[in-house]
């Protein structure tokens, strides 16, 4: 079973599904989540999103399947519900946020390509599957329809407090933080004896704390960025509550600059610096790109004009030989 997406059901114990990926034919596609969904007899599901999104329809069939299903369904964002996850995400009965997740919402998006009625036509399907978008989220989160509708215009990032306030999510959890541990009374004394750490003297001296336990202030972030050459960014990056430490600026850092390479590359240098500000992850950003490409391209002006044949004026020579030969005559 790939990582990326898995389903898991245990007896007596709730099936777990992870959707880690994009949601459409080239990621979970809606016939296998729901084929696999129909299997599952347990009375509670978990499910764990960590995805940017992908095709409305497929997260539109899965979210109406996870919702026919009679068991009690508990979605945790662990990472980000962008877009079409975001969407998928509104079938829980519960939905839970660590403190480091993010949703993002926005309008329906399509490429289309085709005359004027064509055009007009896509508009008025995407107009109507934005109505849909607006009727499920306000039935999740009880806010109007029309602010609903102003938060997908803006296309709104937020954070699980700000999801959680405004009702889609139920539970903040503090940032997810993983361990490992083991019985060391389980072992046998001898291998347990070989491994046990050495006794502690009785009076350590303390040890200096780690330069990255400081917290950063605006000063360090400008340096660091100054180094790393991107002070360009440094605003966006000091203004950012979740970069506590130098190894939370360094990643972050490290992305800006994948971003840039990525945007450099893709003839769209301009866009960085917003998608660096708006804290677009990496995974994401290839699809901005190229939503913004065919922007352009669509935008661009078409020379529709045939060259015309030269006239028979412009085909004569500029120098009239009988002419030449009949002043020669009168010469003569």
């Amino acid at each position: 079973m790939k990582n990326w997406y898995s389903i898991q059901a245990r007896a007596d114990q709730p099936a777990e599904i992870s959707v880690f990926d994009e949601i459409g034919a080239w990621g979970v596609s809606a016939k296998q989540f729901i084929g696999e969904l129909k299997a599952i007899d347990a009375t509670s599901i978990k499910l764990a999103i960590n995805s940017p999104g992908g095709s409305v329809f497929d997260a539109l069939a899965m979210y109406n399947a996870l919702r026919q299903h009679p068991a009690n369904v508990e979605v945790t964002v662990l990472g980000i519900a962008a877009s079409a996850a975001s969407l998928l995400a509104m079938a829980g009965d519960t939905i839970i946020m660590p403190e480091n997740a993010f949703m993002m919402i926005h309008n329906p998006l399509n490429f289309a390509y085709g005359n004027a009625d064509e055009l007009r036509e896509m508009a008025d399907v995407l107009d109507k599957i934005g109505a849909s978008l607006i009727a499920t989220y306000a039935a999740r989160t009880g806010l109007p329809d029309d602010e609903i509708k102003a938060l997908l215009d803006a296309e709104t990032w937020l954070n699980a407090e700000e999801a959680v306030l405004k009702g889609f999510a139920d539970e903040l959890q503090p940032a997810l933080k993983v361990a490992a541990a083991f019985d060391m009374d389980r072992l046998p004394d001898a291998v347990r004896a070989s491994i046990a750490p050495p006794v502690a003297d009785p009076q350590p001296e303390p040890e200096p704390e780690p330069e990255d336990s400081h917290p950063l202030d605006a000063a360090a972030v400008l340096a660091i960025c100054a180094g790393a050459g991107m002070s360009a960014h440094a605003d966006s990056l000091i203004l950012d509550p979740l970069l506590t430490t130098r190894a939370d600026l360094e990643a972050a850092l490290a992305e800006a600059q994948e971003i840039v390479a990525v945007c450099t590359a893709g003839k769209l240098p301009d866009m960085a610096a917003k998608l660096i500000k708006a804290r677009v992850p990496l995974a994401a950003v290839r699809a901005r790109l190229l939503e913004a490409r065919a922007a352009l391209d669509a935008a661009a002006p078409v020379n529709n004009h045939l060259p015309t044949r030269p006239t028979q004026h412009a085909q004569q020579s500029a120098v009239s030989i009988a002419g030449i030969y009949a002043a020669r005559r009168t010469t003569h």
